[in-house]
């Protein structure tokens, strides 16, 4: 099937024409044996593939099965699966995402003078991040949250005690999230 980029770049040519075509088939039944909780979107067997509008309105892959359940499911988790780190990194992300919606009301905002990852990684130094339980794997479950609220509670409250937010402007957005830059 190539490398990972190559996949990477055929998944993104499928998304972008919209439609899963006969010799895609074969090709998105060994990209999903590679996700790592197969078993989960395998269910009781695949029947076939489709691209349908994820909740940010871009085209995903879904998979429908034989019992008539449907699952989507990430190309890039099956060619570079996130590591604990990375998903209490998310959980981080999510236990701040309702204050960072209310700042970003009117626009696109960063963080300013201490990057999310600084702020990250002073929370993190002291914690046991085996210990830090998240919400269980469920089907169509997109969101990594911390099953303790009160980790949640804790991330945030030293989250907001010494972040600063800016409001950008999406060229700054963009070179944040596609450019070389550190903050993030």
């Amino acid at each position: 099937m190539g490398t990972k980029i190559a996949k990477k770049k055929r998944c993104q040519e499928i998304l972008n024409r919209g439609n899963i075509l006969e010799e895609d088939k074969q090709f998105l039944f060994e990209l999903i044996k590679n996700h790592p909780e197969f078993e989960l979107k395998e269910g009781k067997g695949i029947s076939y593939f489709f691209i349908k509008k994820t909740q940010w309105n871009n085209n995903g892959f879904w998979i429908k099965r034989i019992d008539g359940s449907e699952t989507d499911f990430s190309y890039n988790q099956c060619l570079l699966p996130r590591t604990r780190l990375q998903e209490v990194k998310t959980a981080c992300r999510s236990a701040i995402a309702e204050d960072m919606m209310l700042q970003a009301r009117r626009g696109y905002i960063a963080h300013h003078e201490i990057p999310f990852i600084e702020i990250f990684n002073l929370w993190i130094k002291d914690k046991n991040i085996e210990k830090l339980e998240l919400n269980g794997t469920e089907d169509n479950c997109v969101i990594i949250k911390f099953k303790d609220n009160l980790i949640a509670e804790d991330f945030r409250n030293f989250h907001n005690s010494i972040a600063k937010i800016k409001e950008i402007t999406p060229e700054e957005h963009n070179q944040i999230h596609h450019g070389n830059t550190k903050q993030t």
